[in-house]
């Protein structure tokens, strides 16, 4: 027994329009990740869909290209150096009880990720993220991460994983996720939009066989969804509660016309969320992300520093003698 059809992966077939653009700040046709997943043919992405909204709107925070590199070069960072992240980890919650996330995957950011595209893998555009916050009876706080991608063939889905954190316990009944170079115990489990969106297609009994009968299946969609957790969730918060460098620009809403067909409100509707952009070399207007002139031959790139009393941006410096020339490998291009 494999998989029903309904939660297998079309990799070709684009969900919405606008691909090739819409997946960066830096273009008018942006939509957030969020609203595209209400347009899948995957019941469980569209499940988690309604999850998100169900109750309170999420806030939702999109990262600039400029921020999404520094997001990467401090992972990369923080794992080389664990001695700076307990000084962190205090900072590493989520600003709100709910939360959407998104960083595009630029081919700066792809190159230090050095992503492996094959056969059968599409190659992602951009990772997003819903986080949770819920109070458990005990007075600790359960925290679900659900990761969702969009691929370059402008196809939009969920995880069926969804990773929990809860004050650094394994959870009793959950896989374990191991990340000791951020030492933080996660759980992980198949997602509540999974469960959802399997009632009337096949019985508990029938999906515990189905889940045996595809370990390596399995396996591979929880390192998937593992794989985004120190970006999205970790680096992203560390960096938002940074005392200097990072600019929050929030974006109104875009309601169409109610009259006008559901595919077409989906089309111009746009829900709202907040740019988080690096200050010294990106600016925003109009909702779109723009770089600023900065020339450097000599010039030191800027960078995060993590500190005993929190992180902050170390602005760039010119190093050296001579003339300064505009130097093409620190410019970020779409």
């Amino acid at each position: 027994m494999k998989f029903p059809n309904e939660f297998r992966l079309n990799f070709e077939k684009c969900i919405g329009s606008g691909l090739g653009k819409r997946h960066l700040v830096t273009n008018k046709e942006f939509k957030p990740l969020k609203d595209l997943l209400a347009l899948t043919d995957c019941p469980i992405t569209n499940c988690l869909y309604e999850e998100i909204h169900s109750g309170e709107k999420p806030e939702q925070f999109v990262m600039s290209p400029d921020m999404a590199l520094e997001v990467e070069r401090l992972t990369h960072y923080l794992i080389k150096n664990p001695d700076k992240i307990d000084n962190l980890l205090p900072k590493v919650r989520p600003p709100f009880r709910k939360v959407c996330v998104e960083m595009p995957l630029t081919k700066e950011v792809d190159a230090m990720r050095d992503q492996t595209i094959d056969e059968h893998k599409a190659k992602v555009y951009r990772t997003g993220a819903y986080i949770e916050c819920k109070e458990l009876p005990d007075e600790t706080m359960l925290i679900s991460f659900s990761p969702y991608y969009e691929f370059c063939t402008g196809y939009v889905i969920s995880s069926t994983v969804t990773l929990y954190y809860n004050d650094n316990k394994v959870i009793p009944g959950y896989a374990p996720v191991d990340y000791a170079d951020n030492r933080m115990i996660w759980s992980a489990n198949f997602s509540e939009s999974f469960f959802k969106a399997a009632e009337g297609h096949t019985t508990i009994d029938e999906m515990e066989r189905m889940v045996k009968e595809n370990q390596e299946m399995v396996a591979m969609i929880l390192h998937e969804a593992a794989e985004e957790l120190p970006n999205l969730y970790v680096a992203w918060l560390v960096l938002l509660n940074s005392k200097s460098g990072v600019t929050k620009t929030k974006i109104a809403e875009v309601m169409a016309n109610p009259k006008l067909g559901k595919r077409e409100r989906n089309r111009r509707s746009r829900s709202s969320y907040t740019i988080v952009s690096l200050s010294d070399t990106e600016l925003v207007k109009d909702g779109v992300v723009t770089h600023k002139d900065v020339v450097g031959a000599h010039r030191v790139r800027g960078h995060f520093k993590a500190k005993k009393w929190g992180v902050f941006w170390w602005r760039p410096h010119i190093r050296g003698v001579g003339e300064l020339k505009d130097r093409e490998s620190y410019k970020l291009t779409a």
